[in-house]
């Protein structure tokens, strides 16, 4: 297929007429072979001056007046002695559609539009093709001079949908033309688009785009030009619009500290927006970190400023080399056995689930292909963003109804301030995940939140880990971490991140944790010889890190 050819089939796919028009007409100017299908399309479209003044520039050339005696040219012939036979009867005995033809060949719009007003009963399911086609080239005079009304725009509304001798390209052009004429003129857009008065639109106009479509672009354009015209102009709210949308937290991943972060998330999210909490979690509590977070250690740990940490203590290698018992306990990871009746003293949950991580691995069969950095940390929490939302919809199909946002939140999550409301919520749309994200790092996984649709396919994820048998189911992309599967995942779901209305840390000490074995590290490692040469630093180890040992 040609260059050409593609362009006019993209633009009839997308019922941009005039674009086809003038695709037509470039051809026909290169090659005069080509008139006859420019011919039948301005005849399709009621483009009939242009057809006329097109016969006149033919009888003129020598070369294409011989052409006419091609039986591909047939088309012009009798379009010509159509357009006699009215000229003659509008002289002899005028009718109503030789009254349309003539008044839109010499452009006079007023006689135009007074005849078309006294239409009576004469446009109906029996016009014939020919009649069909000069109400094609009257509606086209009046529409490009705004001079059509609403009432006989409802009128052909109807006639496109039920006339028997009307072909399809131009129902959908005149189609076209009547809806995007109504949409530009106010007036007109209110009588022909409130739902209230008329039953025009949603009865006939949308069944009308629909019948057309043929899977065609144009006719989801259209579709959605009027949809969204109809929402603009009537008031659609429903009764249940007014109450509270339903919204519900779900936390995953593994407990860390002491569970006081709990009380940010009550406070500044739970209970202004009156969600229900849904936790999926591990059978094993990890009370001190260690070295999960090596990077910007003191701030990330322990929810301090950097300004608030001795220069040398910020470089943990300082620490290592100085301070080895204290810098040991600091990076020795510690675990417990966590305690449901308290968690859920900590946090009202409308359903908690527990399970054990070895457990996980072996149930699903989770091999070395799900293992990044020589762990499984990540597909573990790919999985948990999955099952703390399975709970959602195991409540949703007990109780029959469906929440209407989302949010996620890490187990260690501590929420600084939030923004987060109703009216917020609302602005969402089936394509926004509010998220932090940062050009060092990318999209959060750590918390978000979306609309319930959104939020669905965002964590969808944890299945296709499953089908690919691997942590990264793109192939070519295998090996990356969870920031950049997870926004990768977006881009593949076409989710878009935008502005997380809540400020949030990550909590490894909480308010009354303590480090095992760092009392008796301390003791060792801050020695009078240690005060003496590195006073400033022992001094800020002893008075920091005291009411956080054991």
């Amino acid at each position: 297929m040609s260059i050409e050819k593609k362009q006019l089939e993209y633009s009839l796919n997308n019922w941009n007429f005039e674009e086809a028009k003038k695709l037509l007409q470039h051809w026909s100017e290169k090659d005069a072979n080509q008139l006859p299908i420019y011919c039948r399309f301005l005849a399709d479209t009621g483009h009939l001056h242009e057809i006329n003044s097109l016969f006149q520039t033919m009888i003129l050339n020598p070369y294409q007046r011989q052409l006419m005696i091609n039986k591909e040219f047939a088309v012009f012939k009798n379009l010509r002695v159509f357009h006699s036979n009215l000229c003659n009867k509008y002289i002899t005995k005028a009718d109503f559609f030789s009254k349309l033809y003539h008044y839109s060949m010499i452009n006079d719009l007023e006689s135009l539009s007074e005849t078309m007003k006294n239409r009576g009963g004469l446009i109906n399911r029996n016009t014939s093709a020919e009649d069909n086609m000069i109400l094609n080239f009257a509606i086209n005079r009046l529409a490009n001079e705004n001079y059509l009304d609403a009432s006989i725009i409802k009128e052909l509304i109807d006639h496109i949908a039920n006339a028997k001798s009307m072909n399809s390209q131009r129902r959908k052009y005149m189609l076209a033309k009547l809806v995007s004429y109504a949409i530009s003129v106010r007036e007109i857009a209110d009588e022909l688009f409130n739902l209230k008065d008329d039953y025009i639109i949603h009865v006939k106009l949308v069944p009308l785009i629909y019948s057309l479509s043929n899977g065609e672009k144009g006719a989801d354009l259209l579709m959605s030009r009027v949809y969204n015209f109809i929402k603009q102009l009537n008031n659609l709210k429903m009764y249940s619009e007014d109450r509270k949308p339903k919204v519900a937290i779900c936390i995953s991943g593994m407990f860390k500290s002491d569970m006081t972060n709990l009380d940010s998330i009550i406070s500044t999210l739970v209970k202004p927006l009156d969600a229900d909490v849904f936790i999926h979690t591990w059978d094993r509590q990890q009370e001190w970190g260690g070295d999960m977070r090596r990077y910007n250690f003191w701030p990330r740990v322990f929810g301090i400023n950097k300004d608030e940490v001795p220069k040398n203590l910020l470089n943990l290698q300082f620490l290592k080399d100085n301070y080895l018992e204290v810098y040991n306990c600091l990076i020795s990871s510690s675990f417990s056995g966590i305690d449901k009746e308290k968690l859920q003293g900590l946090i009202y949950a409308d359903s908690i689930v527990i399970e054990n991580e070895d457990h996980f691995l072996e149930s699903h069969q989770i091999d070395e292909e799900f293992k990044t950095r020589g762990v499984y940390n990540q597909v573990k929490m790919f999985y948990g963003l999955y099952k703390s939302f399975e709970q959602v919809l195991n409540k949703e199909i007990q109780e029959g109804f469906q929440y209407d946002y989302i949010i996620r939140l890490r187990p260690d999550t501590c929420v600084r301030s939030s923004t987060v409301n109703y009216e917020h919520l609302l602005t969402l749309d089936n394509s926004a995940l509010a998220v932090p994200a940062g050009s060092g790092w990318g999209i959060s996984d750590g918390y978000f939140y979306a609309n319930r649709s959104v939020y669905e396919r965002a964590v969808g994820l944890w299945k296709e880990m499953l089908l690919s048998r691997k942590l990264s189911p793109f192939p070519g992309f295998e090996g990356w971490d969870s920031h950049k599967l997870f926004g990768l995942w977006l881009l593949k779901q076409d989710i878009r991140p935008v502005n997380c209305r809540f400020s949030c840390f990550t909590l490894f000490a909480g308010e009354t944790f303590k480090v095992p074995n760092l009392l008796n590290a301390l003791k060792i490692d801050c020695s009078k010889e240690m005060y003496s040469k590195f006073p400033e630093e022992t001094k800020w180890l002893v008075d920091f890190l005291a009411d956080k040992a054991k």
